[in-house]
C-alpha cells in the first residue's frame, strides 16, 4: 500500500506545492539558512524552486520551494529508518 504524503506530486512527479521561506523559516532557522538549505537542496534535485506563484485565491505569492519526486522518496526512506529505530 502506499503511503499517502502531505505534498502532492503531478502525473509527472512534480511538485503541485510550493512554499515560501518565510512559511519555511521561525525563530531557530532564519530565513537566509533556510535559503542556503533550500538551494542545496535543489542543487541534489530534492526540491525544485518557482517564479510567479499564485495562491489559492488567483492572487500573486511570488517564488517558492517544493518537493520533488526524488525529493519524496528520500523523505520517505528517512521516515522509515527513523520507524525502525523506534522500534529496537
Amino acid at each position: 500500500m502506499q503511503e499517502l504524503s502531505p505534498f502532492p506530486l503531478d502525473s509527472n512527479g512534480q511538485a503541485e506545492w510550493f512554499f515560501s521561506l518565510n512559511t519555511i523559516a521561525c525563530e531557530t532557522i532564519p530565513r537566509e539558512m533556510v535559503r542556503a538549505l533550500c538551494r542545496d537542496l535543489t542543487d541534489r534535485g530534492l526540491c525544485l524552486f518557482r517564479r510567479g506563484l499564485f495562491d489559492e485565491d488567483g492572487m500573486p505569492a511570488g517564488s517558492g520551494y517544493g518537493i520533488t519526486a526524488k525529493g519524496l522518496g528520500y523523505l520517505h526512506s528517512l521516515q522509515a529508518h527513523n520507524s525502525n529505530q523506534d522500534i529496537q
